[in-house]
């Protein structure tokens, strides 16, 4: 039997790693596992980045994307859903009840609906008076002025779990970059990009500023470099490196990576300092700050 493992971005998956955890050692699975993490994480209302409590489009508007994977045949995502909170959930219904990799706006909240999930409010209080103080801003200084892309990370909860089978699975879910503009669409629905899964070779889930992993096909990069020979570790730092070569970055820009193999290895690595990790092996959650390439 395999050692199961999850690994999940962010401090803010400690208590959702926590949730998972019993039902994994028990024998469940891992696609199980990385669903309950993301879902957990979506019905937090103190992230602002994921699910209840994400930040608004510019136009006060909060849609939501997710991604799970378990190979490459076996995806499912949705992306810009206004109107139902469990979007990872949703993307595995895709995967598993439709012919369909990927579902965007309002075809993707009917086949919610057609399927049975609850819609709900997603715009709290607390995110609404957030969006009012910044377009207060923008309507004193002017919105060309004010870039929300550099006024903090939109931090993607991303999970990859292996169970007792071998069996690996990846899932990410996010309300996208605060005060977007409408329509805009990040890395975290896009297989390859945010996320991928080969049952073979790894998994790399991916999280920062989603321009850059939708420019270098992150994701895959570092799988790909682990179906090469690569370890863990150097499969994600050879990804980062790439994809800060191919892009012009800005001050704040982040590229942060987890990686994980049926065997059990694992790394995870960004590009710059400050990024966080919860590694679940054992019976507590475990906090990991991992190793950045930039000191700065």
């Amino acid at each position: 039997m395999t050692e199961a493992l999850i690994l999940s971005t962010w401090s803010f998956a400690l208590e959702a790693n926590r949730s998972a955890w019993p039902a994994l050692t028990a024998g469940g699975a891992s696609l199980d596992a990385v669903e309950a993490v993301c879902r957990h994480v979506e019905e937090d209302t103190e992230v602002d980045s994921v699910g209840l409590g994400g930040l608004p489009d510019a136009t006060g508007s909060v849609t939501l994307d997710a991604c799970v994977m378990l190979s490459p045949a076996r995806s499912g995502s949705v992306c810009a859903v206004s109107t139902h909170l469990h979007v990872t959930s949703l993307a595995r219904a895709v995967m598993e009840r439709s012919p369909h990799k990927l579902l965007a706006g309002p075809g993707a909240e009917r086949f919610a609906a057609e399927h049975g999930f609850e819609a709900r409010e997603l715009l709290t209080d607390e995110a609404r008076a957030t969006y009012e103080s910044w377009l207060a801003d923008a309507d004193s200084v002017g919105p060309q002025n004010i870039d929300p892309s550099l006024e903090e990370h939109h931090d993607t909860v991303g999970s990859l779990a292996l169970d007792a089978s071998g069996v690996l699975a990846g899932a990410c879910s996010t309300s996208g970059m605060r005060f977007k503009t409408p329509g805009r669409v990040g890395d975290s629905p896009i297989t390859g990009h945010g996320l991928w899964v080969h049952p073979e070779h790894g998994a790399c889930v991916a999280t920062g500023s989603g321009e850059l992993m939708m420019g270098s096909n992150t994701a895959f990069l570092a799988v790909e470099e682990m179906r090469r020979g690569a370890e863990v570790a150097e499969a994600l730092k050879r990804a980062i490196e790439r994809t800060a070569e191919e892009h012009e970055l800005g001050p704040e820009d982040q590229v942060a990576l987890l990686g994980m193999r049926p065997d059990g290895s694992w790394a995870a690595m960004s590009l710059r300092p400050g990024f966080r990790a919860v590694l679940s092996s054992g019976e507590e959650p475990a906090l990991i700050e991992p190793e950045s390439i930039w000191s700065t």
